[in-house]
């Protein structure tokens, strides 16, 4: 995929396919090891999976808790860009902190960024 879209970028980049193949495997790995989740999952904010392409997706946390009863201790959130967006669901705020890499804030012309980055 990134070949191709280097490709169609009427630009060149002397590696071979091989080498460019282990140095994304090795980019993925490291970002995976050293991924960071927020300290807290608060409602009303959004956070990204952090991840590339088309996995790629942001959740913005309700404010309104799930029903009482045995979902109680569950938020409520809508995905509100990339994979899954228009979907609705609920987790545990663990949950939610595991998924989430970080806060993420919307920007002009539809751009997401991390929180304190423009």
């Amino acid at each position: 995929d990134f070949h191709a879209a280097i490709g169609q970028l009427n630009s060149f980049v002397d590696i071979t396919d091989e080498s460019l193949t282990e140095l994304l495997e090795l980019a993925k790995q490291n970002a995976e090891r050293d991924a960071l989740h927020p300290d807290l999952i608060e409602p009303g904010r959004c956070y990204s999976n952090g991840r590339l392409g088309r996995a790629w997706s942001v959740r913005r946390v309700s404010v309104t808790p799930a029903l009482s009863g045995p979902s109680a201790d569950r938020l409520v959130f809508a995905v509100v860009a990339g994979d899954g967006i228009g979907d609705i669901g609920h987790a545990t705020a663990a949950e939610l902190r595991q998924w989430a890499r970080f806060e993420v804030s919307l920007h002009e012309g539809g751009r997401w960024a991390k929180l304190g980055s423009r």
